[in-house]
């Protein structure tokens, strides 16, 4: 009678644990998504000038992997502040023969060149002026966007090692033998 009653009480446990190793394995992979990472910032205006040859025309996104690397998914834009909270998924941008219309869409790309009625997020045409005589000089105009990394391959994620911990653990357990009843 005794030692059914152990063995009943080691499956209860064995049960109890087999749902925390779900709850938790559950709860973990939540946490190891990376969160966007702020990576710099741009004026539409630190882009080529528009005089000088067809420069290419930008989406957010795509100035963004130009300018940081990776590509155009990778990024979230933001024309607020480097604050991931803030993030608008918005762009400032410049069109050809329009000047600086506003702020867009992210992902907005209406042609590979800056071309008339072509908008781009990078490059130099109606926004730094003070860039238009001196090149290397800094822009000094509202007109920045900001840019997040989505996915970060970077960041260091602990909770992968600790949910293989549990999930070895737990196999470890469930693997033990049963006592054999005398």
């Amino acid at each position: 009678m005794l030692l059914n009653h152990k063995t009943t009480l080691l499956g209860e446990t064995m049960a109890a644990f087999k749902k925390f190793l779900v709850g938790a394995s559950i709860v973990m992979s939540g946490l190891a998504s990376a969160a966007p990472v702020f990576v710099g910032s741009w004026h539409v205006g630190d882009g080529p000038q528009w005089s000088i040859g067809t420069p290419a025309a930008y989406s957010g996104q795509q100035a963004a992997a130009l300018l940081f690397g990776g590509v155009a998914a990778d990024y979230a834009i933001s024309t607020i502040d480097d604050q991931i909270a803030n993030i608008n998924n918005s762009a400032w941008m410049d069109q050809n023969g329009f000047g600086i219309t506003g702020i867009h869409a992210e992902s907005l790309s209406n042609g590979a060149f800056y071309t008339p009625g072509v908008y781009s997020a990078y490059v130099l045409d109606n926004s730094c002026f003070d860039r238009y005589n001196n090149p290397q000089a800094t822009c000094n105009d509202g007109f920045v966007n900001y840019a997040f990394r989505l996915d970060n391959n970077d960041v260091p994620e602990p909770q992968t090692l600790a949910l293989m911990g549990l999930a070895l653990a737990g196999l470890a357990i469930t693997r033990r033998r049963k006592p054999v009843a005398k």
